[in-house]
């Protein structure tokens, strides 16, 4: 980029953590914008970028090199586009008079882009305000009105929130049904059920599932209908831990998640905490009046930190690279020091990747052995 040239390691981009830390226009916002392009296949974006070259190299076999030319770009030492290639076909236009060889190589270069580095999600700096925008059509008039309202992120928390334990709620009930269905005959061909000590066993590891269950707020299989073993019901109490069990299985993830998520909130929340009421409300409580306090008359800081840790917990897929950008905005220095813990937890929970984006030194506090100071890797380029 010009006057700056950088090279790094991002390991095995697998589960962990780096951060590119850096004085202002160093380009670290540049290199996550460039990291996305890639999964977006947006050859646009760098056909509008000022820059030489910019290269991922995952393996010996698997890499990606983009170079400027004169007029278009070159693509892994051998696809050359040309500016006007490149809008055409990303746009999706078509165009009789382009090579039919042309569009096949664009298209193969768009997939590479994509596949290189799997799924890539990035939490820009810009986070508590959400722009809608709807459209309305005339029917006597082909042209369209636009407008648009500025939301407060925080407050789409607790819809999406409910959205997803619906979600699981659906697939219980349709897990509670076959089984139902299928009960008897999984009993008639069941030889052999349970003993007594497999039967303590299951009973405790069942109620401290319940007890996980009641406290993320999830009741729906929060029962313990059987508390002594017979005999005679064996091959039953077999099957009905079983049940359980999967039944559980469907909302274990979702607890992990809410526990941590709670955990992060309350250790940072001075005077009020998190609770999950009926079973899908995220509600933000005083601590001394147990009162309801509305999420967008939360200090910018809290905001911060329900949109992020909620972004980074419920909505990014497993198994996804994570650009962020940024994270210590309007963050306290306290919450600044605890972020790259607080997100190691959620990388092991959620085996995910994040590559951060930081001025503050802070953010970096304890972790120089995964910072890359843009900084001083372009002074010691120099030296």
């Amino acid at each position: 980029f010009g006057r700056f040239n950088y090279d790094f390691d991002m390991g095995n981009m697998k589960k962990g953590i780096i951060i590119l830390s850096g004085p202002n226009g160093f380009g670290k916002t540049v290199l996550l914008d460039c990291i996305n392009a890639i999964s977006m296949s947006d050859l646009l974006f760098f056909l509008n970028l000022k820059f030489e070259s910019f290269e991922i190299r995952k393996s010996e076999t698997e890499s990606i090199l983009i170079e400027i030319q004169s007029n278009g770009l070159k693509i892994n030492n051998e696809i050359e586009l040309s500016d006007e290639e490149i809008k055409i076909l990303s746009i999706g236009r078509i165009d009789r008079n382009m090579a039919e060889e042309t569009s096949r190589k664009f298209s193969n270069v768009l997939n590479e882009m994509q596949s290189l580095l799997g799924r890539v999600r990035y939490i820009k700096e810009q986070r508590l305000i959400d722009i809608e925008t709807n459209s309305t059509a005339s029917r006597a008039v082909s042209s369209r009105r636009y407008s648009s309202r500025l939301l407060h992120a925080v407050n789409s928390i607790p819809r999406k929130f409910e959205d997803q334990i619906r979600s699981l709620d659906s697939k219980y009930s349709q897990l509670s049904t076959e089984l139902d269905r299928t009960f008897l005959k999984r009993l008639f061909d069941l030889k052999d059920g349970i003993g007594k000590l497999e039967f303590d066993a299951q009973i405790n590891q069942m109620r401290k599932k319940i007890k996980k269950l009641s406290d993320s707020g999830i009741a729906r299989i929060g029962t313990l209908d059987v508390t002594e073993f017979k005999k005679e019901d064996a091959r039953a109490l077999k099957i009905y831990f079983e049940d359980f069990g999967r039944k559980y299985q469907i909302y274990e993830k979702m607890i992990e998640q809410i526990e941590l998520f709670k955990k992060i909130v309350d250790t940072h929340f001075l005077f009020k905490h998190l609770e999950i009421t009926d079973g899908k409300n995220i509600e933000i409580k005083d601590n001394d009046t147990g009162e309801k306090i509305r999420l967008d008359s939360l200090s910018s800081g809290e905001q911060e930190i329900l949109v992020l840790y909620y972004r980074l917990l419920f909505e990014i897929p497993e198994e996804t690279i994570v650009l962020i950008d940024e994270p210590e905005i309007s963050l306290h220095i306290a919450w600044q020091r605890m972020f790259v813990n607080d997100l190691k937890k959620i990388a092991e929970l959620k085996n995910i990747f994040a590559i951060v984006a930081t001025h503050s030194m802070q953010i970096v506090s304890g972790n120089r052995n995964i910072q890359y100071d843009l900084g001083e890797m372009y002074k010691n380029g120099l030296d």
